[in-house]
């Protein structure tokens, strides 16, 4: 008689089906052996501790595993610190020669402003003489209209020679700026684009021509950050290109077969589970005879 407080437990018997899968089956594949013994095995703590650089893995001490670590963690973050520091560097360059060539133009556009006054209101005076009736005047207002006159049209001369010089002076002052803005520019792409040069430059002017930008709008940017937007903006447009492509090539490839998936072993597991399933899915007693005559004439060849 079973005492209380033992503990001990009654088993359910198997099953009809499951008897019958197992006389079938007696051949069934055995579950993988040694992992269970493997699971329990423990590294040894030898002190020591795993460090990875360039692929390879390295067994250091701990202490000194991680003073590496942190030091490499350390230089990344000096490093990106650097990065970025030189970044802002080449923007701010940039950023004040666009600035002096703004307030250049306003200073050389101030320095002119009232020369160009005074040679509108000579050339307005000049047209006014375009009305005298010459043939009507007497000498002395002849000689007097027509040295007034050739007065001013000596100084509008020297004005227009003034201006010249001047805007000559400009000119070749703002070509040495818009040379320094292109350089300061391309630095900074080269340090924000990896591999940028003339043919991802080539990419750029593409990708902004293909949304309507014209040449003569292109020669006046001078901002790298829109050159550095639109560098980008070619690159997602490469990358769609390529994912359109790469689905299309998948589409036609073979279908992929699972590991396993012809493994004789693993087929005949899932033979049986198939068939224990169908047993005990069996409605009647015909059904099971059925069932079990498939699967003794596949046994046996009948």
């Amino acid at each position: 008689m079973e005492q209380p407080g033992t503990g001990s437990t009654t088993q359910d018997p198997p099953s009809v089906e499951d008897r019958i899968a197992g006389l079938l089956d007696t051949d069934e594949p055995e579950a993988a052996a040694g992992s269970d013994d493997d699971a329990g095995d423990e590294s040894q703590d030898d002190g020591t501790e795993a460090f990875e650089s360039d692929g390879a893995e390295y067994r250091l001490p701990k202490e000194l595993a991680t003073k590496v670590k942190e030091w490499r963690e350390g230089s990344l973050r000096h490093g990106d610190y650097t990065t970025k520091t030189q970044e802002l560097s080449e923007m701010r360059k940039h950023v004040s020669a666009i600035s002096e060539a703004v307030k250049g133009r306003q200073q050389f556009e101030a320095s002119v402003a009232e020369e160009n006054q005074e040679l509108a209101r000579i050339k307005w005076q000049l047209t006014q003489f375009k009305s005298v009736d010459w043939g009507s005047l007497g000498i002395e207002d002849h000689v007097r209209f027509k040295s007034q006159m050739e007065g001013l049209k000596d100084r509008a001369s020297e004005i227009e020679g003034t201006l010249k010089t001047k805007a000559d002076q400009f000119s070749q002052w703002a070509d040495g700026k818009k040379a320094e803005m292109l350089q300061s520019g391309q630095r900074y792409l080269q340090q924000t684009i990896k591999g940028w040069g003339p043919d991802a430059e080539k990419s750029v002017v593409a990708a902004a021509k293909e949304v309507g930008y014209t040449d003569h709008e292109l020669s006046s940017v001078f901002d790298p950050r829109f050159v550095r937007l639109s560098w980008k903006a070619a690159q997602f447009d490469k990358l769609q290109a390529g994912k359109s492509d790469a689905l299309e090539k998948a589409g036609k490839a073979p279908p992929v077969v699972k590991p396993g998936a012809n493994d004789p072993r693993v087929m005949k597991q899932v033979e049986h589970m198939n068939f224990r399933k169908a047993l005990k899915g069996a409605r009647s007693d015909g059904q099971r005879a059925e069932l079990i005559g498939d699967k003794l004439a596949k046994r046996f060849g009948l």
